[in-house]
């Protein structure tokens, strides 16, 4: 965010202030559509990497989990519906 701000010319945030624009109009109406056009497009990549690592490493820590909760917890304590309620919530 800070560095989509920065890259907006300093010359659009003097104009703004030369018509006579406080800094949250300043912000609102000049700054930040320019400054959006910036952050927009990187900002899509982070999230996009961030549900295509979340969702690898579900892939492969789940084997574990329920291997873990459906098996060994299960045999151990044979309260099923409990222990099936656990690993569904995880």
């Amino acid at each position: 965010m800070r560095a989509g701000i920065l890259a907006v010319p300093r010359g659009q945030t003097e104009a703004g202030l030369a018509l006579g624009l406080r800094r949250g109009q300043l912000l609102r109406l000049i700054l930040m559509p320019q400054a959006l056009k910036i952050i927009v497009p990187p900002l899509a990549n982070q999230y996009l990497n961030l549900t295509k690592n979340s969702s690898l490493a579900v892939g492969i820590g789940y084997p574990d989990l329920f291997a873990v909760f459906a098996g060994t917890t299960l045999n151990q304590t044979g309260q099923a519906i409990e222990i099936i309620a656990i690993t569904m919530a995880v």
